[in-house]
C-alpha cells in the first residue's frame, strides 16, 4: 500500500510504502504523481520505506528511476529526497537511487530524527512518526 499527503503548500511530499511494493506499482505511483504534482513548488519528498518490502531486483531500479527523471522535468534536481529505510534491501535500492540522481540532494536514514532536521521541520520524531502514519491518500 501507497499512502500520501502533501504538506506546507505543497513544498514538501510524505510517502509511506506498507506492504509488498512492486515494480510495476512503485512505476505507475511516480508516474501519477509527477503528473499530478506542481514539480515547480515541490523542494522536500520523505519516502518512508521503513514498512515495506521491496518485491523487485536492484536491476530493476533503474527502470523506476528512469520514470522519476523522464516524468519529473529538469526541476526535479532541486528536489531534496530522504529515505527512510529498515533493511538491507531498502537500503541498498536507495543507494541506486541517490546514485541515479547525482545532481539532486539525496539523503538515506533510518530513523525520523535527522530527516526532521534535514527538512528543517519543528516537531518531535514521535509526532513526525505519528503524521507518516495518518497520511490522508491512498494510491
Amino acid at each position: 500500500m501507497i499512502k500520501y499527503e502533501y504538506f506546507n503548500n505543497g513544498k514538501l511530499l510524505i510517502v509511506k510504502y506498507t506492504g509488498k511494493i512492486s515494480k510495476p506499482l512503485l512505476s505507475s505511483f511516480l508516474s501519477f504523481l509527477f503528473r499530478e504534482v506542481d514539480i515547480s513548488t515541490l523542494e522536500n519528498i520523505v519516502a518512508d520505506y521503513r514498512d515495506a518490502e521491496m518485491d523487485f531486483l536492484a536491476k530493476d531500479a533503474q527502470d523506476i528511476i528512469k520514470t522519476r527523471t523522464e516524468k519529473a522535468n529538469k526541476d526535479h534536481y532541486k528536489i531534496k529526497t530522504i529515505f527512510l529505510v529498515k533493511g538491507p534491501k531498502e537500503t541498498a535500492i536507495s543507494i541506486l537511487f541517490s546514485i541515479a540522481l547525482e545532481k539532486s540532494p539525496v539523503f538515506i536514514y533510518s530513523t525520523s530524527d535527522p530527516c526532521l532536521k534535514k527538512i528543517s521541520l519543528n516537531m518531535s520524531p514521535e509526532e513526525f512518526d505519528f503524521k507518516i502514519k495518518n497520511l490522508k491518500h491512498s494510491y
